[in-house]
């Protein structure tokens, strides 16, 4: 049996969602409750009724449209993603992938631009851009792509496709995926929340190609993963130890809010802003430092983001169902899975 075996399950075609719900917060809501055992399904706009007063901690970082097209030495097509969140260096370095075999020294044309391959490994290209970082963005912005997740099929046209995968927190930060959990929002339901008495927080942690990387055994024994960069706001730190103080419930929207919170965590307790880079992997057994719910999508098997969830269960004393317990009950009730999918709640 596999490692990762327990956090498997077969998940029917049909429940792959291509497109989110429209509009977002219509989108149907999977809650457990680990202190009663019960499952009840809802719709996301049904929050402030289920969390009236929470202080809710979402991720505002950004989408880049980092799928760009070019043509290398040979003048076959090639295609690029680069991996802003891993930023721009000092002479012009920046890391991406690529869609086909390609050699050190390769230089890679996109409009006016070259890309020049300078090392090249089983993980990553470090390539040299011609331009500066405001031309790289420019470039972006003009002839990138976004880049949806290969289980997405979508016809939509760019224009439509950045509407949709970028969540209504999004700011300055650079991420080549979406916060998915906070695709769920809209202006309404963040009025209805405030309605409650609820309020909202930012973090950041720029999304990068490892939050989909698969995992391995040796990850299980060092406890460190992918690397992403990530903050807290003084004034999200000083809003936590506020809320909890009032006894209201802190709600992480999201695994990427989840890693952020738990990469800072005595900053937090000290009330201090903070921000850097974490490796952290937040698998059982886990104790949870500030967070008292999560609002998650459902994840693809096997991946670090199943592993977090099941923590978080496991640290709420959730005793009857696994993770893949629930999953499967969402998949008998027809819950749409994965980024444009519906959303669960662990409380």
């Amino acid at each position: 049996m596999s490692f990762l075996e327990e956090y498997n399950y077969s998940l029917p075609e049909e429940l792959v969602a291509h497109e989110p719900a429209s509009p977002r917060d219509s989108a149907r809501l999977f809650v457990y409750d680990t202190k009663t055992n019960a499952v009840s399904f809802h719709t996301v706009r049904d929050l402030p009724v289920l969390l009236p007063g929470a202080q809710f901690i979402y991720n505002n970082t950004r989408v880049e449209p980092a799928r760009l097209k070019g043509i290398g030495n040979t003048n076959k097509p090639v295609e690029l993603l680069v991996l802003v969140d891993q930023g721009f260096g000092e002479h012009g370095e920046v890391r991406s992938l690529v869609n086909r075999f390609t050699h050190i020294g390769e230089a890679i044309h996109v409009d006016e631009y070259i890309f020049s391959i300078l090392e090249n490994n089983e993980k990553s290209m470090l390539m040299q851009f011609s331009g500066s970082r405001t031309e790289l963005s420019q470039l972006l912005e003009t002839s990138g792509e976004t880049p949806l997740p290969p289980y997405i099929h979508s016809t939509e046209s760019e224009e439509v496709k950045r509407t949709r995968y970028q969540t209504i927190f999004a700011e300055d930060a650079a991420s080549i995926a979406a916060p998915t959990a906070s695709l769920h929002f809209t202006r309404e339901l963040i009025e209805s929340l405030h309605t409650t008495g609820a309020h909202l927080a930012p973090v950041t942690l720029q999304v990068g190609l490892g939050t989909f990387a698969p995992i391995f055994p040796e990850h299980f024994e060092s406890g460190k993963l992918h690397t992403e960069f990530c903050s807290v706001p003084e004034g999200t730190a000083k809003a936590i130890l506020q809320a909890r103080d009032a006894g209201k419930p802190v709600v992480a929207i999201g695994t990427t809010v989840m890693r952020t919170l738990e990469s800072f965590k005595d900053e937090i307790k000290a009330g201090t802003g903070a921000f850097g880079s974490t490796e952290i992997f937040i698998r059982p057994p886990y104790s949870f430092t500030h967070a008292d719910a999560l609002l998650t999508n459902f994840h693809v098997p096997k991946s670090s983001l199943m592993c977090l969830v099941e923590a978080f269960l496991q640290s709420k004393g959730a005793k009857k169902h696994s993770l893949v317990d629930l999953y499967n009950i969402a998949i008998e009730e027809k819950f749409r899975f994965y980024s444009f999918g519906d959303a669960m709640l662990i409380l």
